[in-house]
This record gives C-alpha cells, structure tokens and sequence, in this order.
C-alpha cells in the first residue's frame, strides 16, 4: 500500500482589472458592451432571447467573440449587462460581469 502525501500547491489565476473614471455606470458599460465588436452581437442576442447561432454563422469572426459563443450557456443578462454565471463547488451562484475590450488591461 502506498500513501501519498499532500503538499501545499499554489495556484494563480489571471483576472481582469478595469480602468477607468469612477463615473462609469451600468449604462454606460451596457451601451459599450453593445458596441464592442467582440461581445455586442453576443450580447444583443441574449437581450432578444434568440438561440446561439450555429458555428458555420459565426466561425468568420474573431477569437474573443468565437470563446465568447462557446461561453453562450453560461452568460446572461443581468440589470442591462451581459455577465457570466458559473455555480462554485460549494453550489453559490457567482456573477462576473464581462467589460467591453476597449476597457480591459491586464
């Protein structure tokens, strides 16, 4: 019989940080979301409620928009803005919301 020993393991995750005017509101990220070429045409499709469109409608467009369509289950609309909803491990319901490119640095 073999044991085998934890050791502690450090993990790193790479968010996103969003620079910008403290003025910034939910309409003015709802009106730039819907502007952004990577997220707007996502995010107006789930406003209308319509089904995410077959890959051969979208498979032309960029990587962003293809991983944001490949996410379609997992986002949705909330208060005007498009955020992704996951379940954690211990069954809480977590949302992030997701900026329009032209405010993201890393």
């Amino acid at each position: 019989m073999s044991i085998i020993e934890l050791v502690d393991t450090e993990f790193k995750c790479r968010r996103t940080k969003l620079d910008g005017p403290e003025k910034w509101g939910t309409d003015t990220l709802a009106r730039e979301q819907r502007e952004d070429p990577d997220v707007g045409d996502i995010a107006q499709w789930k406003i209308e409620g319509k089904e995410r469109p077959a890959w051969r409608e979208i498979s032309n467009r960029s990587p962003t928009f293809k991983g944001y369509w490949a996410l379609w289950d997992s986002l949705a609309i909330q208060n005007t803005l498009l955020k992704r909803v996951w379940e954690s491990p211990d069954g809480k319901e977590r949302n992030y919301q997701d900026h329009p490119s032209s405010k993201k640095s890393t």
